[in-house]
């Protein structure tokens, strides 16, 4: 339920009269969650029925305060729904393929997931997640990272895996990926140096690249050996 804190007698009298107090506590099961989600943050990615658990707490004169002075947490569980904004079994088997194709932004289509569940902790409006796991029928997703609530942005990292199948030439894939910006069109991307590595074609030339910088590294430290040890002349 959303109603105003109660007064808290141990708080400085300029914290009080500082502007409206709020606390949220609420559990809701078999909970629409687009519906929900989308009410509560305007977030709607996730598709299917769950059930949601929040206890936040806020302070500020305006709306924009308060999201900025959240502290509290928030839980997530859900069965049989779908990730909308990209459909990970796809960019995993374009990969597998075509590793340096799917280079570019992620976003388009939708994942469908078996279980969904995922943790926050906020302090002052910034939510840290400690787990947001994903396990589909096709693909599977493990992230962590931040997100600003009243900046409505995230900042996350994880690795989407597809498993291997039977007959299959290639075994599972395992891809680090990155989602940033503002949580209604984030940006999802590949990580650059994974798709290098997975590219036959390219792969000799990083290898090259990294020979390259090492080479001065090496000089350096063989001509301060050098240095550390000069040659002696010899007896007469």
């Amino acid at each position: 339920t959303l109603a105003p804190a109660p007064p808290d007698a141990a708080a400085p009298q300029a914290r009080r009269s500082a502007g409206a107090e709020l606390r949220l506590e609420a559990e809701a099961n078999d909970v629409e969650l687009a519906r929900a989600l989308d009410d509560i943050g305007g977030f709607r990615r996730i598709d299917g029925t769950g059930t949601l658990q929040l206890d936040v707490t806020g302070a500020g004169r305006s709306i924009q305060d308060i999201a900025a002075n959240l502290q509290g947490s928030a839980a997530l569980s859900a069965a049989n729904g779908y990730l909308n904004g990209f459909d990970v079994a796809q960019l995993l088997q374009r990969i597998e393929r075509r590793p340096l194709s799917a280079a570019s932004d992620w976003r388009g289509g939708r994942t469908a997931f078996t279980e969904l569940n995922g943790r926050i902790a906020i302090s002052d409006g910034v939510g840290t997640v400690e787990e947001l796991v994903m396990r589909g029928p096709r693909a599977q997703i493990d992230m962590t990272g931040s997100l600003s609530i009243a900046q409505r942005a995230l900042d996350l990292a994880g690795h989407a895996a597809l498993p291997a199948t039977k007959g299959a030439k290639t075994g599972a894939i395992d891809l680090p990926f990155s989602v940033r910006g503002p949580w209604d069109e984030p940006s999802i991307m590949a990580d650059p140096l994974s798709l290098i590595e997975r590219s036959g074609a390219a792969l000799p030339l990083l290898e090259a690249v990294k020979a390259r910088s090492a080479a001065p590294a090496a000089e350096r430290a063989m001509d301060g050996g050098a240095a550390a040890n000069p040659q002696q002349p010899p007896a007469n």
